[in-house]
């Protein structure tokens, strides 16, 4: 049986845990978005997830067959993300923001010192930090970005925080804040050091995340391995 899926949810309850293959198509129009998905295993989007799956259209007139993943690496899946990327201007790009710590008197810093800018061109059509990107080897996460890759906040009346991601010892994470501007979708992989029970599970973010400690995603000690950017519609 073939089901034609074009909106994120559950799955049917007949391909439930029994994703063996798909086949992503796209319109032949620069109008039009470019697809992909993500599965997950818990039916509400909050259990391990896939890897992103994605079919870029770059050339307009040209032949699109799609591409068919014809076998699914792991097919225990209850739901599905469809992502509906564009080509377009869709926004200046993705800002990650450190966090500051807190002053003397124990209230929180707006952020810390270190950030950094991803542009449209550094993200489009796919932005993935999972250790193996050449731009940023070793990188799967925002906090090893900001400490590797982040710029310095310059001097200014609005002095940021402390510099909390070199600190020794810090509390996790030290990544603040993760905002779009513009039309982007940011999709974090996490779990725990757990080898038996890793507990895996992904968020799905395309507004601004004010306070990346307090997500479900990295709850009961869990951490960021991967991280995705796509521009979207």
């Amino acid at each position: 049986m073939t089901e034609v899926i074009t909106n994120t949810g559950q799955l049917p309850e007949w391909i439930q845990n029994d994703v063996q293959s798909a086949w992503i198509l796209n319109e032949n129009n620069a109008s039009a978005p470019w697809h992909g998905f993500v599965l997950n295993r818990d039916p509400d989007l909050k259990g391990k997830c896939s890897e992103p799956f994605v079919d870029y259209i770059t050339e307009y007139p040209g032949p699109n067959t799609g591409w068919c993943i014809e076998n699914i690496p792991d097919p225990l899946a209850s739901s599905i993300y469809v992502i509906k990327g564009s080509n377009g201007f869709v926004g200046d790009g993705v800002s990650i923001y450190e966090d500051g710590g807190l002053d003397n008197n124990g209230k929180p810093f707006n952020d810390g010192p270190r950030f950094i800018n991803f542009s449209l061109i550094q993200i489009a059509p796919q932005l993935t930090l999972d250790g193996n990107n050449s731009s940023y080897p070793g990188v799967n996460n925002p906090d090893d970005l900001l400490i590797n890759h982040g710029q310095m906040h310059s001097n200014s009346s609005n002095q940021p925080g402390k510099d909390t991601c070199i600190q020794e010892d810090y509390t996790y994470p030290c990544t603040q804040a993760i905002e779009p501007r513009g039309n982007f979708l940011t999709i974090l992989y996490a779990k725990n050091e757990d080898a038996q029970n890793p507990n895996e599970t992904c968020g799905f973010f395309t507004s601004k995340i004010d306070d990346l400690s307090e997500q479900d995603i990295i709850s009961n000690n869990k951490r960021i391995f991967r991280m995705d950017i796509f521009p979207t519609i």
